[in-house]
């Protein structure tokens, strides 16, 4: 089986866990448990403790502004911008604002608006959202004008080189990719995206195990990554190691049970078992998604024609190849 890595981030808080988070506890002892969480990466747990606090002491600034910093890590632009726009109506919004926004703009794909919201700063992160936004512009040049100003703008670098060697990776100039990441990786601490361009480009080197070795190093140290958890896992299976991978899909679909990459990683291990039913009754319920997700789309018409519905399957695959003729899953 093969394991593909086309996939990007997120998952829910449980709401019973969120109900207990606050029980006999205080709000400074949640607010420091929710501190310790925060700066040891764990963004999901921080996020229960900081939202119960927030929920006893609505105008505490403090914790608007570490939650809007979670959402952010969550990849969840919708309540990263609710906070932020209810900072704002208390009248307070931290100096980063701009580069937060942005932030929230890219993850929407709005990326005239991110561009707009850095407009006029020079800092480096300002700078990594400018280049960002000008990517999603599709242009490449304007991008690397703004990486390079970037490099010599005041601020933390260690996020803006990894996109920087992302971007370079994107267009083939890949002895400049690794020596960006190399320098992204110098950064203490060493950003999520530090470790997972490292592991993008060892990958795309052939250097699998390099590239297994930055993706656990990248779990290990931000337990909430799902492209990290994606990204150990597709390397595992390119490796053929799947008695490896069950466990961590097994794990992911229960605390991720809507996800829908893990539903078809889920899936594709039953398929990789021969169990055609069981691939079957894992997809169906995602099934009027499945025209925008071809790989789970493929599957499912596989497990129809495996199963005797030879009809259903031909006419799921020639819609899929109607909307998507160049697409070879």
């Amino acid at each position: 089986m093969k394991i593909r890595k086309n996939v990007l981030r997120l998952g829910l808080p449980l709401l019973a866990a969120g109900l207990l988070a606050g029980c006999g506890t205080s709000p400074a002892e949640r607010m420091n448990r929710a501190d310790q969480a925060y700066g040891e990466n764990r963004y999901a747990e921080a996020r229960l403790d900081y939202t119960s606090v927030l929920k006893e002491e609505p105008g505490n600034i403090a914790v608007m502004d570490k939650l809007v910093r979670t959402f952010l890590a969550l990849e969840d632009p919708v309540a990263a911008k609710g906070m932020l726009d209810r900072m704002a109506s208390e009248g307070y919004l931290p100096k980063d604002a701009p580069v937060l926004y942005g932030d929230v703009a890219l993850m929407e794909g709005l990326f005239n608006d991110a561009l707009s919201r850095v407009e006029g700063m020079r800092t480096a992160e300002a700078y990594r959202v400018a280049a960002l936004g000008h990517i999603g512009n599709q242009s490449p040049q304007m991008a690397e004008d703004a990486f390079i100003l970037g490099r010599n703008a005041p601020g933390s670098k260690g996020r803006l080189l990894s996109a920087y060697a992302a971007f370079k990776l994107g267009i083939g100039q890949l002895d400049d990719a690794r020596k960006l990441a190399v320098l992204a990786a110098k950064e203490e601490p060493v950003p999520l995206s530090a470790m997972l361009i490292n592991a993008d480009i060892a990958r795309s080197d052939g250097r699998k195990k390099e590239a297994l070795t930055w993706f656990e190093r990248a779990q290990k140290t931000f337990p909430d990554s799902r492209t990290a958890l994606l990204g150990r896992i597709g390397i595992l299976g390119e490796l053929d190691r799947l008695e490896e991978v069950r466990p961590l899909v097994e794990t992911a679909r229960k605390q991720r049970p809507g996800d829908p990459d893990f539903i078809y990683l889920e899936a594709a291990l039953k398929a990789e078992d021969g169990k055609w039913k069981d691939v079957r009754d894992i997809l169906q319920p995602i099934e009027r998604d499945l025209e925008q997700l071809p790989q789970s789309n493929a599957l499912y018409a596989k497990a129809m024609l495996e199963l005797g519905h030879g009809e259903l399957a031909r006419a799921r695959l020639t819609s899929q190849l109607l909307r998507e003729p160049h697409n070879d899953v």
